[in-house]
């Protein structure tokens, strides 16, 4: 059909054709239109608007109580610093509902000494439990004439504290209510307590600091946790813990006072009291209470450990103090070590046991035991007294004492039973039993005469004197003693 056109009619017609062809030959593919001046890198779409709630006077205006106050849950955040002021009982931020968390995005948050009121008071709305679920985090709280943050003004519970730091107020640098939760904070400085749970209870504290704090470093009330925190050179307590409390790997260090004070019914494991050059006990512990692997320098006149009944002792350390171990009754010890105390290393109760125990360099007895306890497998060696000094019904069993300056063993009541152990180059004597006792299959050496200093009342096995050279023990008597 093309042949039959004319030249002219040709010439217009190839082109047009050539153009579609090669429109047709083009793949599909889709086309984007973006600037026309794109900035270096990537496009990106634009954010949306910010989801929390600035403070500030527009969306949390405030009253007489506090220059913000946030009335309705949501999610909250501070755009700069923030002062309370001077005048007193007016807060910086005041929480008056429930289901409220607070980024305070690294800002300050300040006060002044004349204004007493709490830089941050959490109050939340309702009663009981469903008062309170706040979560605040990530600022400084600082030189309030107050608290940095009181939450137990009208007890609203659940409180969730993180990355704060509280420092230079004049009250407490944390006051908390029940059920709070407070990781990688800090308190230092304060006029008061670091954190304040005395009154509280089930509350957790994790990598946690109280440093310099005029009153006890952290205290919390019943069924406390506490887990990698530290407690150093607060003017009372370190940490001071209600009934069934719990603490993992902490540290308590140069308090005043006492290092650790612990209620009834707690577990202690991997924990540390420093107590050095200060006055007060390192771990002064009531009753049925467990310490695994823990360990403490004694301060100026107290001990490392001071207990009540029923307390459990496993591969925990003493060393300096007034003394290594103080229990009462009904407590166990193994393996465990006392050295370098002014007075004696383990004292425990009665009808207590301590095994697989040391007791090294006390400037008292190594190991002394009241009525009905067991003492065995222990070694005592370089104390300012006596080795093992047991009263009344006593097993003492399988224990070797050595270079103490009194006896390395004495018994100074009836009923007990000392067997099995080794007595040597003790300045007192080697064993010494009074009266109404079993001795039998002990050793003495190095005491010369006073190997053993039996008295006529006693059930003794047979006293066989091995020192001549090249002796041969011929006996058959299984209940022998040797002296040497």
């Amino acid at each position: 059909m093309i042949s039959n056109l004319s030249a002219r009619s040709r010439s217009f017609l190839v082109p047009a054709l050539s153009a579609v062809v090669a429109v047709i030959a083009i793949p599909h593919q889709t086309i984007l239109a973006g600037p026309l001046t794109p900035p270096p890198g990537p496009v990106t779409s634009t954010p949306g608007a910010e989801a929390r709630i600035a403070l500030n006077t527009t969306n949390t205006p405030g009253d007489a109580t506090a220059k913000f106050v946030i009335t309705q849950p949501g999610s909250y955040y501070l755009t700069a610093n923030l002062d309370a002021g001077a005048t007193n009982g007016v807060s910086a931020i005041r929480i008056a509902a429930n289901d409220v968390t607070i980024d305070l995005n690294g800002f300050v948050v300040r006060g002044a000494g004349s204004n007493t009121a709490p830089l941050i008071l959490v109050v939340g709305s309702g009663a009981g439990t469903n008062k309170g679920n706040v979560t605040i985090r990530n600022g400084t709280l600082r030189d309030s004439g107050g608290d940095g943050l009181n939450a137990l003004t009208n007890s609203a519970e659940n409180i969730r504290l993180y990355d704060i730091v509280s420092r230079s107020n004049l009250g407490s640098g944390f006051v908390l209510t029940n059920r709070s939760f407070v990781q990688n904070c800090t308190a230092q400085n304060n006029g008061n307590l670091g954190f304040n749970a005395t009154s509280a209870s089930n509350c957790t504290f994790i990598n946690c600091t109280a440093d310099a704090n005029t009153n006890n470093g952290i205290a919390g009330g019943n069924a406390t946790v506490l887990q990698g925190c530290l407690s150093t050179a607060n003017g009372a307590f370190g940490f001071l813990i209600g009934n069934s409390s719990s603490a993992t790997g902490c540290v308590a260090r140069a308090n005043v006072s006492t290092e650790w004070f612990i209620s009834n019914n707690c577990t202690l494991l991997n924990c540390t009291a420093d107590n050095a050059g200060t006055s007060g006990t390192s771990f002064l512990i009531n009753d049925n209470c467990s310490l695994t692997n823990c360990s403490a320098v004694g301060g100026v006149g107290f001990a490392c450990y001071s207990g009540g009944n029923g307390g459990t002792y496993i591969s925990c350390s003493a060393s300096g103090g007034v003394a290594g171990f103080s229990s009462g009754a009904r407590s166990s010890f193994s393996n465990c070590s006392a050295a370098n105390s002014t007075g004696n290393g383990f004292s425990i109760g009665t009808a207590s046991s301590i095994t697989n125990c040391s007791s090294t360099n006390n400037a008292g007895f190594g190991i002394i035991a009241t009525t009905g306890s067991t003492v065995s497998n222990c070694s005592v060696y370089l104390n300012g007294s006596d080795g093992i000094r047991v009263s009344n019904g006593t097993s003492v069993i399988n224990n070797t004492a050595r270079d103490n300056a009194g006896f390395g063993i004495i018994c100074t009541g009836g009923n007990n039973r000392v067997e099995g152990n080794s007595a040597t180059s003790n300045t007192g004597g080697g064993i010494s039993v009074l009266g109404g006792c079993i001795v039998v299959r002990n050793y003495a050496a190095g005491q010369g005469a006073d190997d053993f200093f039996i008295a006529g009342n006693n059930a003794v096995g047979q006293i066989f004197d091995v020192s001549a050279a090249a002796t041969t023990i011929t006996t058959g008597n299984s209940f022998a003693n040797f002296k040497f």
